[in-house]
């Protein structure tokens, strides 16, 4: 028998226990999600999403120093919002602020979510013309999946 986790036997390894899941999930994602928005609002929800969020900025405080000072520099008026996202084709709203630098927090991309995450799997998207810039770059591309040891897929996650 393989190790589920926590020093526990399971029939199934990690992966494949993983992969039953995933497909449980997708069987009726709206009951799974709210199950998920109920524990959320548990007082033991809130209290690991705190811890959650503290470690996330204590790992990485340039980020948080450059959304900080975006935002500042947003209510101060040195950068203006515009209302539309900035990528080429796109009418929706821009909700969010993409660093491509965060070395420099004021030089930053509004875009909707669906074109922030879309940006986030590929290494660039090209913006309007108005925008300061041509393109929105990436961090850095995600790697490419890898075999394991033990002949599964292994996922490698380039974004926490």
């Amino acid at each position: 028998m393989k190790n589920r986790g926590g020093g526990r036997p399971g029939a199934v390894c990690k992966a494949c226990a993983n992969a039953q899941g995933r497909a449980r999930y997708w069987v009726d994602p709206e009951r799974w999600r709210a199950r998920s928005r109920a524990y959320a609002r548990t007082a033991r929800g809130r209290q690991l999403n705190a811890a959650a969020v503290a470690r996330w900025k204590a790992a990485n405080p340039e980020k948080v120093r450059a959304s900080y000072l975006a935002r500042d520099a947003i209510r101060r008026g040195l950068i203006a919002r515009p209302a539309m996202c900035q990528a080429i084709g796109c009418r929706r709203t821009a909700t969010d602020m993409h660093h491509s630098d965060y070395t420099k927090p004021t030089a930053v991309d509004f875009l909707c979510r669906g074109d922030h995450i879309r940006l986030r799997r590929e290494i660039a998207i090209a913006l309007k013309p108005g925008s300061k810039r041509k393109f929105a770059r990436a961090h850095q591309a995600l790697d490419a999946p890898i075999d394991s040891a033990d002949g599964h897929k292994a996922r490698v996650d380039a974004w926490p």
